[in-house]
Order: C-alpha cells, then sequence, then structure tokens
C-alpha cells in the first residue's frame, strides 16, 4: 500500500536567508523554520555590531518585483514565498536626526543608503546645495586630493557620485569646478566627520527619508475650484477623484500633486486616527 510522502518532515529545520546591505554586500543568516522577521534582523545587527536595530527593517520584493516591508513579528516562511535561500534587504525604515544615532556603525548605513539615494536622484537638491554634498561623498568614497588642479579623471569620478538620471546630470553637469573647490577644503578630514556632516545636510531636504505612493485622493472639491463658486452649487456634494503623490517621512505626511506643487501638509500629532481596508486609507485629522 503506497503511503503519501511527509514532505514537511523532509524540509530541513534551518532556512538560509541572504540579507544585503546598502552597499549590496550580502550577510547570510541562518534561522529556524519557525523564526519571526525579528530573529534575522537581530542576527543581521549582531552581526555587523549595532544595537540601535530599532531604526532598520527588512524589505523583499513581492510578485511584481515591488518592496514591501517584511512584518517582523510574523513568521517568515509564511511571508515570503519561493525557495530558500530567502532573499532581504536591510534598509533603514525609521529616520531620525542625526545626533540621535549613537554608533558610528548606525550612522555608515544611514549614510550607505542615502547615498545611493543621492546617486539614484531620489533626493530633491538645491543647486545650491550641490556642489558641497557631492564634494562631501567624494571625500568619504575618493579620500584627500592628491594635487590642487582638476583634471580629467577627478571630473569621470564625480561624474559617476552623480545622480544617474539625464535631467540631474544636464542639471549639475556645469557645477563640478565648485564641486572640486569643495573638496579641497576638505582635505585631511576624516571619514567619520565627513559622514556626520553629510547627514546633516540630508536631514534639511524635504524628501529625507520619505517613500512615495501615487493614489487617488478622494475630496469634495472639484480641480481648480474657484472661490466664486456659489455653496450651493450641487458639484459641491460630488465626490472627486485627484491623481496625486503621497509623501510619507519623518516629519508626517504631505500630498502633492502630479506637478510636485504641495496641496496639504499633515504633521503626525495631527492625526486622529488611520485605517485601511484593502486598498483603500482613511485618515482622520484634527
Amino acid at each position: 500500500m503506497a503511503h503519501p510522502l511527509d514532505l514537511y518532515n523532509w524540509q530541513s529545520s534551518v532556512v538560509l536567508c541572504l540579507v544585503s546591505k546598502p552597499d549590496s554586500v550580502v550577510i547570510e543568516v541562518e534561522v529556524d523554520r519557525n523564526a519571526i522577521g525579528q530573529d534575522i534582523l537581530d542576527k543581521v545587527c549582531a552581526s555587523i555590531g549595532t544595537i540601535e536595530k530599532d531604526y532598520f527593517g527588512l524589505q523583499f520584493y513581492g510578485p511584481k518585483r515591488e518592496p514591501l516591508w517584511l512584518n517582523l513579528r510574523n513568521r517568515i516562511t509564511n511571508k515570503i514565498s519561493g525557495q530558500c535561500p530567502f532573499r532581504l534587504r536591510l534598509r533603514a525604515k525609521y529616520f531620525v536626526e542625526p545626533h540621535y544615532l549613537i554608533q558610528e556603525t548606525t550612522r555608515n548605513l544611514f549614510y550607505l543608503q542615502l547615498k545611493q539615494d543621492f546617486s539614484d536622484g531620489r533626493l530633491e537638491i538645491p543647486l545650491e546645495k550641490f556642489a558641497y554634498m557631492l564634494a562631501l561623498v567624494a571625500q568619504v568614497e575618493l579620500g584627500d586630493l592628491s594635487h590642487d588642479y582638476a583634471n580629467a579623471d577627478v571630473f569621470e569620478a564625480y561624474t559617476a557620485l552623480c545622480p544617474s538620471d539625464d535631467t540631474a546630470q544636464a542639471m549639475y553637469s556645469g557645477e563640478l569646478i565648485n564641486v572640486h573647490n569643495e573638496h579641497l577644503q576638505l582635505r585631511g578630514s576624516s571619514k567619520s566627520s565627513v559622514v556626520s556632516k553629510f547627514l546633516a545636510e540630508v536631514t534639511t531636504l524635504p524628501t529625507y527619508g520619505t517613500e512615495c505612493y501615487h493614489i487617488k485622493l478622494e475630496t469634495n472639491s472639484p480641480p481648480n475650484t474657484t472661490t466664486n463658486q456659489s455653496t450651493n452649487s450641487p458639484t459641491l456634494s460630488r465626490r472627486y477623484h485627484l491623481n496625486v503623490i503621497l509623501r510619507v517621512g519623518p516629519r508626517g505626511i504631505e500630498v502633492l500633486g502630479e506637478d510636485n506643487q504641495e496641496i496639504k501638509k499633515i504633521p503626525f500629532k495631527a492625526i486622529q486616527l488611520a485605517t485601511h481596508s484593502g486598498k483603500m486609507i482613511d485618515i482622520h485629522i484634527y
């Protein structure tokens, strides 16, 4: 008589997770098959020597290759599909002012992630700040300039550190000589001090630590409502759906138009209640 195969007992009691840091270095972590996400994060943070693990989270890719945050309270085998090894990304999730970061290891992890955001063009950098910020990155990545004059090799190295999209390259290309001048001023600075300066500069940017979501906003107000419209107008009782950008960050929530113009800013302390059902998010504010 044939017996059904007990595949569960054939499975290993441990699972292998490959966790990539912001600098793409991969850490191998083995955990029990019943482990939760927090167990993995604890092991990763222990291996890199940071105790400030509350600022970090783990991401994985969903079926549409969209990055999703792993719920650290859930069993990993219940959340991630596919075969082992499971591939995860260590990312800063809760961004704070740099002076709250105690360990140099933690500051370096923040720097690596924000430098990647800088290179990918996810940070909105005013032109007047660009030269100094790129010079800070260059001092960390390239070290002291060996001579006072600029040459093609130096400019090529700066260009490699610039935001990679064509629009940013065109906008910032004329600033490279200013980057060189700022870089010269940083000669002799230690890596840790420059990292701290970079974090202090990034903190002032409106996109620091933010994530953007393209959503439809439901509102009573039609687009381009004029101030002299009668309050008895039947249009005011209708519901409108506007395509907007929801930007969530350490300072609160911003609602932006498709042209990136601010529609509304909501500090976290003004949020009374936030609920969601399926794809619908309902935010109650004071």
